[in-house]
């Protein structure tokens, strides 16, 4: 019965909008959070709970143009303070690619990436060549980043992770990330 409700929880708090707020996902920032974002789960083939649930949002140029066109009708003057520097994370170029991973794991323990108490094998595959992360900082989530990326609720960790690769915003090469460990493995195919 509690795997049921768990299930039920975590269904209904990471649909598409169930942030409510100020401005519906339905506008362009939603389009290109909607465009550039994937969900992979992975359940328990016994009781059928869930061992795995994660999004992830590819930090497109194109998504950084909507993110900055919400951060701005959010604060049309400004912001000199936290969330600025939040923002900032999403905001700055960068030439490699760039992800957030929101990522909901059982046990609790399995919500570490990329560090050394982490059991899972995050990589990016591109025709067929696999890359590892150059970096994956845990992203504390709080109400910003929750209206940003509206899939969050409170049982996800989030992180971001980048990838020593150039190139993949002009969209004609296509790339599958991989999360793999010891409780199960789930692909996310962008194309």
């Amino acid at each position: 019965m509690s795997t049921i409700l768990l299930l039920a929880l975590i269904a209904g708090s990471s649909a598409w909008g169930s942030n409510g707020g100020l401005f519906p996902l339905g506008g362009p920032y939603g389009k290109a959070l909607k465009a550039d974002t994937k969900k992979g789960d992975y359940y328990s083939p016994d009781d059928l709970s869930p061992h795995l649930i994660w999004y992830v949002t590819f930090i497109s140029d194109a998504f950084r143009d909507q993110f900055l066109r919400q951060y701005q009708k959010i604060y049309p003057e400004g912001q000199d303070f936290l969330a600025q520097k939040k923002a900032e994370l999403w905001l700055k170029p960068n030439p490699e690619a760039e992800f957030f991973v929101a990522l909901y794991a059982h046990p609790k323990e399995m919500t570490n990436l990329g560090d050394e108490q982490s059991l899972w094998d995050l990589s990016l595959e591109i025709s067929g060549k696999t890359y590892k992360p150059s970096r994956v900082e845990a992203i504390d989530i709080d109400p910003f980043e929750r209206r940003f990326f509206s899939y969050l609720n409170q049982w996800y960790r989030g992180y971001r992770v980048v990838f020593p690769v150039t190139g993949l915003d002009d969209r004609s090469r296509a790339f599958t990330l991989h999360l793999t460990s010891v409780t199960g493995h789930s692909s996310l195919k962008f194309d």
